[in-house]
């Protein structure tokens, strides 16, 4: 069974919370087989984890991450051939190109929330029923 690594990022509000953030994780794919992986590339950010998933698991657990609230966005790595003359190649390497244990890999992006979307449904902005003293009730917004 081939297994792919996901990276995930956290909102940076939540970047202390990776525990939890890594619990939510599992919990929405734990049933895809999904396992937390201790180590992987680009550790030296800090705000994010790493989950192993087989590989016909990732259109499905791409549905599920939505539901993620402490996640900005995952994505998933696939190993490519080291290119040749590689010492150019870093120099001018994609972005999203990486290399991990001396391999290279190509970044996806599996999900991404919008932040547009995430704003407007912050508590400041949405409309909240209040009742006044003599029973009145009208609409308030944050």
């Amino acid at each position: 069974m081939d297994e792919i690594l996901l990276i995930f990022y956290l909102w940076p509000a939540r970047s202390r919370a990776r525990a939890v953030a890594l619990a939510e994780a599992l919990s929405l794919l734990g049933d895809l087989h999904a396992r937390a992986s201790e180590k992987g590339p680009l550790s030296e950010q800090g705000g994010l984890f790493w989950i192993l998933l087989p590989a016909e698991n990732l259109e499905a657990a791409r549905v599920r991450l939505a539901r993620s609230g402490y996640t900005a966005a995952v994505d998933w790595l696939e190993p490519v051939s080291e290119p040749v003359g590689h010492k150019k190649r870093v120099r001018g390497a994609a972005k999203d190109a990486l290399q991990w244990h001396r391999r290279w890999y190509r970044r996806h992006r599996l999900f991404e929330e919008d932040p547009e979307v995430v704003r407007e449904g912050a508590p400041d902005r949405r409309t909240f029923l209040l009742e006044s003293s003599a029973g009145d009730v009208r609409p308030v917004a944050g």
